[in-house]
């Protein structure tokens, strides 16, 4: 409930209310047995849970807290267990805490935490490397460690471990072309180095390495045109495309493909009226291309 993964939403008040009637249980469960393993791991799950339903209603305090609370139970089950769900937990708990305090500017600490939990993830994906799971909480740790790097200056971070996913996850989708999920995966990744080679200057490569992400995305509406998310994800892979284009110095190009995602952002919103996400998404979208008109503009 409440969750943006989750079918059941809009309703973030009575997914709170849930969430903290099952953390009153757990705790006063954990409080007469504070050896019960399976107890305090479902615990530290919850107060994952309920710190990051927190955080989406923008009650950063408590989802501090909580994701806090989460962070120290994960370590002492780690430590019991050093393999598996406990050490996942850990990385789960560090990825949130750095997003959390990344939004409060403190990247030396978000930074702390992401690096901790990429740690994890590339033991994980070292032992299990053909594991979906651990291939992509690699490219979710490694996505948020690039995003701090490249704020305080490390280009040169972020895109190694961009390239570093990129080798992974280019090897899963062409091991299984007809798996969605791994085509999907290497969207992603592929979107999130454009942006860090565009950042960096390379403009050009950034073009190449957006235009791939349409391609994957476009074939797998083709495969499945109801799939909303299938759509979204074409709207946003021209959105990138758009904006490597126009740091390449091709407004025009850049024009034609941001309208592309404009015409989807808008029939999604049509099914979706209440969405404000993407309306904000349309706004800066159309915000997007005038400002790019202007510089088409002859004087």
């Amino acid at each position: 409930q409440g969750l943006p993964d989750s079918p059941n939403l809009g309703d973030g008040e009575g997914a709170e209310r849930s969430y903290r009637r099952g953390l009153a249980i757990l705790t006063a469960l954990h409080a007469a047995g504070p050896d019960d393993v399976e107890i305090e791991g479902d615990l530290g799950r919850l107060h994952t849970r309920l710190g990051k339903l927190l955080a989406v209603r923008g009650d950063r305090p408590g989802a501090r807290s909580h994701l806090d609370a989460a962070l120290r139970i994960a370590e002492r089950q780690a430590e019991l267990s050093p393999v598996g769900g406990p050490r996942r937990d850990l990385m789960i708990a560090n990825v949130l805490l750095g997003d959390l305090i990344q939004e409060t500017a403190d990247r030396d600490a978000a930074r702390r935490h992401l690096e901790a939990a990429i740690a994890i993830a590339f033991e994980e994906r070292s032992r299990t490397p053909e594991a979906p799971e651990s291939r992509r909480d690699y490219q979710v740790a490694s996505q948020r460690l690039a995003s701090v790097l490249a704020a305080q200056g490390d280009l040169r971070g972020a895109l190694a471990l961009g390239r570093d996913q990129l080798v992974y996850d280019d090897a899963a989708a062409a091991a299984d072309p007809d798996n969605a999920e791994a085509q999907s995966d290497l969207a992603t990744t592929l979107n999130a180095l454009s942006k860090w080679q565009r950042e960096s200057g390379d403009a050009l490569a950034a073009v190449a390495s957006a235009r791939r992400p349409l391609v994957l995305c476009e074939a797998l509406l083709d495969a499945d045109p109801d799939n909303t998310m299938a759509l979204s994800d074409v709207a946003s892979s021209l959105w990138w495309l758009g904006e490597a284009q126009a740091a390449a110095g091709d407004p025009t190009a850049a024009i034609a493909s941001l309208r592309r995602a404009l015409a989807i952002e808008r029939q999604l919103v049509a099914a979706d009226p209440g969405n404000t996400d993407l309306l904000d998404t349309i706004a800066e979208t159309a915000g997007r291309i005038t400002a790019l008109e202007e510089v088409r503009r002859p004087e």
